[in-house]
């Protein structure tokens, strides 16, 4: 099976990752590219020797892609998406998919019947550390989930950064961004959805920049009865080595889980034994091929829903932040 594939934006680096991934498969060529930055499209022709557009829905009209990424400016996202979907091309995205529930509503309405699928670049689920822990939960070595504790810290590199990714209208804020990872993460781990959840923000250290929150925090109480705790910002010191940690504490019936995904471990521990380092094997899956199984049929870890429902999560926890109070899955 063998797709067109073209790619929508290139305001984020993420779209090289995207066009590489894909393309390294077989199956997939990347046939044209759209962008409205006259500097960033002459680029991406150059690299990639393409037909570029500075008008996505015209690229969509001659080209007749099978697959699209979309890689806009954050604000802009939803209604690149809705359009691909409108014209029956499957979707890998960025995230955040949407900057709002009423963006989302209307993608899970494009979506609903249309045939296509759906895919965001959630890739932590194909961390090998954090792919061996849900096969450790999975097989009941903790027992039941209690809570669970997930961190995240980046380097911001202001000076690096354009400028609507340090703006809060414009990107969508710390939670919707970067805190998506980590709402994924917990519903997965958990395998339980969120019954209500409570988000908080702030801008402590770079007060300078306006419309800016540089560290997050969510409290999250699962259907299953499971809390997060989860937090991330922009605060990791640009003289560590690596642009980010992360990692997870897991509580359970049965024994506990410690997921050092920076330095690739996992660590069990269960009543009576001593602390384990669990192998973690190379896994083949993979964000790019676990999308390309959808293609073909197959099952997909991450699937339509899954993309919609993490995505409703983070948002959920941005407009908590917002109200200054805990708010319900679900509520509008």
């Amino acid at each position: 099976m063998s797709f067109k594939l073209a790619a929508i934006g290139f305001r984020h680096n993420h779209v090289h990752d995207m066009i590489k991934g894909l393309t390294a498969l077989g199956g997939f060529e990347l046939a044209a590219l759209a962008e409205d930055d006259p500097d960033l499209r002459s680029e991406a022709e150059a690299r990639y020797g393409v037909s570029g557009y500075a008008d996505y829905r015209e690229m969509l009209e001659k080209e007749q892609p099978g697959v699209v990424t979309v890689t806009v400016v954050n604000s802009e996202k939803a209604r690149a998406v809705i359009e691909c979907l409108r014209h029956g091309t499957h979707v890998f995205s960025a995230k955040p998919l949407a900057l709002c529930l009423q963006e989302l509503d209307a993608i899970r309405e494009a979506l609903a019947g249309s045939g296509t699928l759906l895919s965001m670049n959630l890739a932590l689920r194909f961390s090998p550390p954090y792919m061996r822990a849900k096969e450790l939960l999975d097989e009941g070595r903790i027992g039941e989930v209690i809570s669970c504790m997930g961190t995240a810290s980046h380097k911001l590199l202001s000076e690096t950064r354009k400028s609507w990714e340090l703006d809060s209208r414009l990107n969508g804020g710390l939670l919707a961004d970067l805190g998506v990872h980590q709402v994924d993460l917990a519903r997965w781990l958990t395998g339980s959805e969120i019954e209500e959840i409570r988000g908080y923000r702030s801008n402590r250290r770079f007060t300078e920049i306006e419309n800016f929150f540089d560290n997050a925090q969510v409290v999250a109480r699962f259907r299953s009865g499971a809390v997060a705790m989860l937090a991330g910002d922009w605060l990791r010191e640009e003289t560590c080595e690596s642009h980010s940690v992360h990692g997870f504490r897991i509580m359970g019936t049965r024994g506990s889980m410690e997921i050092d995904a920076t330095k690739k471990r996992v660590i069990l521990s269960t009543p009576g034994n001593p602390c384990e380092e669990v192998d973690v094997p190379a896994y083949e899956r993979s964000l790019w091929t676990d999308f390309a199984q959808g293609l073909e049929g197959k099952a997909r870890v991450i699937t339509n829903d899954e993309v919609l429902d993490s995505t409703e999560a983070a948002l959920q926890a941005e407009r908590s932040a917002r109200l200054d109070r805990m708010v319900k899955g679900g509520d509008r």
